[in-house]
């Protein structure tokens, strides 16, 4: 999915990981006022974009310390991507956005003309785009100190002197990965292509399970990068788990949806509902049918649990998604009575008497104003589950999955078993490059209730269970978990 199109960027603000492509592109829609408007140059706030809008030509700028790049985005796709304008009279900002519930946006700011803000712009020659990648990560990344990086403009120099011996894309690849060596961050990853192939790097690291996957990797002298081979690894898991929970004389599997992402059944009075990642329930990239596919999907689950008095739900082995996929699911377990002490503020007025859970509160880092957004779960008017909640987590639970245990962690009366999640909870900023390559980056910082902040620590467990000592244990390890849900 990665290209120079703008809707490629809008695509990785809402999700941990796009598969696919967006949908295509309809016709403007933006009003002509609307484009009257926004006539002149525009800054995003913390995100890293410059707009000139001359008449009807656009002209789109990757801002970074570096220097800037143009980006090849048509005006029709602009507004394609951000129908929603919306303008503040008061200090003459605009925002524009999907209008959507979970969706995203950008405050716009007025700024000086594109040729006085990017005066030094950045060509696709492999120091400029080393120059890139480090003007962006210096500007938007949030994390250098807890990955204890701090040698950033040495590292720098040392990936300019290397590309400038020798400019091929080998070694602009070689010398960007040397480059983000150290982040353990699943969220930071290189995407380019060298010789017609598609290559790939992520500093995604699984504390519970890498080292005996490592060693199974090395063992195997395959020819799949090690990514690949993890992920192939925690798939088979999940088959055997499943095998484990519903071939016994008292399991029973009773339903699949979602393209298979959400799978449940039951162990005698226990129920068991298997959650793989919060995207991709339907045809492609969409989150107003992920979310839909899975309320339909939640009644189902939820009408053939109903008798069950406990229920284990499991995303040890989850990764990312949609958020708003996560809170539709978290939002069956609040209990019809609890009253809530704070109340959104941000609900859409057809929700307004259900009760709401600050879950967790979220800031874009390079923001100018630094403000924390809160982050509630509201109740569902829909089918809701009223019987005892487990949540099993690992540090596999990485990203939409984290937000999902956040929201449960913070429902009264559940409860969490497992190891602390992955720690990877920003949304992915992602950055084509001036040579066409893109850097996708963590750029907020998540906190929970209490103003802890949860990057790289992960959302910790009530109670700890190793789940992978050793890997082949694990179906063993859901199953005793099963057992205590049951007593």
């Amino acid at each position: 999915m990665y290209n120079k199109k703008l809707r490629t960027v809008m695509c990785s603000l809402l999700v941990s990981t796009c598969i696919t492509s967006c949908a295509a592109l309809t016709p403007d829609r933006w009003s002509r006022d609307d484009i009257q408007k926004l006539q002149g140059t525009w800054q995003t706030d913390g995100f890293g974009y410059a707009i000139e809008l001359n008449r009807e030509h656009l002209t789109l700028n990757n801002v970074t310390s570096q220097g800037c790049y143009e980006e090849d985005v048509s005006l029709q796709e602009l507004a394609y991507e951000l129908p929603f304008v919306r303008y503040a009279s008061d200090d003459n900002t605009v925002q524009v956005g999907d209008g959507q519930r979970y969706g995203f946006h950008f405050t716009l700011h007025p700024a000086p003309a594109m040729q006085t803000l990017c005066g030094n712009q950045l060509r696709d020659t492999p120091t400029d785009v080393v120059k890139a990648v480090s003007g962006t990560m210096q500007d938007y990344y949030p994390f250098f100190e807890l990955h204890d990086i701090r040698d950033w403009s040495e590292r720098t120099q040392t990936a300019i002197e290397a590309v400038s011996l020798d400019g091929s894309d080998e070694t602009l690849f070689n010398a960007l990965n040397t480059l983000l060596a150290g982040f353990e961050d699943s969220h930071l990853g290189l995407q380019a292509t060298l010789d017609g192939e598609t290559r790939r790097t992520s500093q995604r690291v699984v504390r519970d399970l890498d080292p005996e996957v490592r060693a199974m990797f090395e063992s195997e002298n395959t020819d799949i990068s090690f990514a690949r081979f993890r992920r192939n690894v925690v798939q088979q898991m999940r088959s055997d788990a499943h095998a484990a929970l519903f071939n016994a004389p008292d399991g029973e599997q009773l339903g699949t949806a979602a393209n298979g992402h959400i799978v449940w059944g039951r162990r005698g009075d226990v129920g068991y509902l298997s959650i793989h990642q919060f995207i991709l329930y339907g045809d492609g990239i969409d989150i107003q049918q992920d979310i839909a596919i899975a309320a339909d999907a939640m009644d189902q689950v939820l009408k053939d649990l109903a008798d069950t008095s406990s229920l284990v739900i499991d995303v040890s082995l989850a990764r990312g998604g949609f958020a708003g996929v996560a809170f539709e699911i978290a939002s069956r377990f609040i209990p019809p009575s609890f009253k809530p002490a704070r109340m959104s503020e941000q609900l859409p007025d057809t929700e307004a008497s259900q009760p709401s859970i600050l879950t967790h509160q979220r800031q874009v880092y390079a923001s100018k104003q630094r403000d924390w957004e809160d982050v509630f779960l509201t109740a569902n008017s829909r089918t809701r589950y009223n019987g005892q909640v487990t949540v099993v987590t690992s540090a596999v639970t990485t990203s939409a999955a984290e937000e999902f245990t956040l929201a449960m962690s913070a429902i009264p009366g559940v409860k969490t078993i497992g190891t602390a999640t992955n720690g990877s909870f920003s949304d992915m900023l992602e950055k084509s490059l001036p040579n066409g390559w893109s850097l996708a980056l963590s750029h907020q910082v998540y906190r929970d209730p209490e103003g802890n902040v949860v990057e790289g620590r992960g959302v910790m467990p009530d109670t700890t269970l190793e789940l992978f000592e050793p890997i082949h244990q694990y179906p063993q390890h859901l199953l005793s978990i099963l057992r205590l849900a049951s007593h």
